[in-house]
């Protein structure tokens, strides 16, 4: 009996751990943050111009402080950004998001923010009618390596590695979205 509690409490630990993360750049199709796909195998030229939003999902990492830098990446030439909405407290913008852009506000992005609202990407689809993904992938040029950092909301705005995500067209994706972030997120819309 002892084995099997302890078991269960080394399996809960597991799955709990297993799906937090330090914080991540995502992109999605809405502003729930629990669509990172789309499907169109019906009728796959029916999609031309559609939206990606970029957000901050904090999880179990810092705050997002007054900066990021990343990449995105199209896995079709087929497939076009057009120019990026960024979010109104986004005041500096350096470099683009096919090369490597820096983003920076004068204040925290997301102060006390579990979900933080990046931009919005608009995406042309011109032929692609295949499977294809956009990624959030490493600044090339970042210091003091290539990655994707964000700023921790803190005094001299430390810098912090986090993964990015993807966006599938014609695929399946899986989002984790835990429920304590769902207060935030509606909270953004309020």
């Amino acid at each position: 009996m002892k084995k099997l509690v302890l078991l269960v409490i080394f399996l809960m630990i597991f799955i709990t751990h297993a799906f937090a993360h330090e914080g991540t750049l995502g992109l999605y199709l809405d502003e729930t943050l629990t669509d990172c796909d789309y499907g169109t195998v019906a009728d796959p030229w029916s999609v031309g111009l559609f939206n990606l939003y970029l957000y901050y999902w904090r999880d179990e990492g810092p705050y997002l402080g007054n900066a990021c830098e990343f990449m995105l990446e199209i896995s079709s030439p087929s497939v076009l950004f057009q120019d990026p909405t960024w979010a109104d407290n986004i005041e500096v913008t350096i470099g683009s998001i096919t090369t490597g852009i820096s983003l920076t506000g004068s204040t925290c992005l997301g102060t006390a923010a579990d979900v933080v609202y990046i931009g919005t990407i608009p995406v042309f689809n011109i032929g692609e009618a295949n499977t294809f993904s956009v990624r959030v992938v490493n600044h090339p040029t970042s210091y003091p390596n290539p990655s994707i950092f964000i700023t921790k909301c803190e005094a001299n705005n430390p810098k912090h590695e986090v993964p990015g995500g993807w966006f599938i067209f014609n695929g399946t994706c899986s989002v984790a979205i835990e429920p304590k972030s769902w207060g935030a997120i509606k909270n953004l819309y309020r």
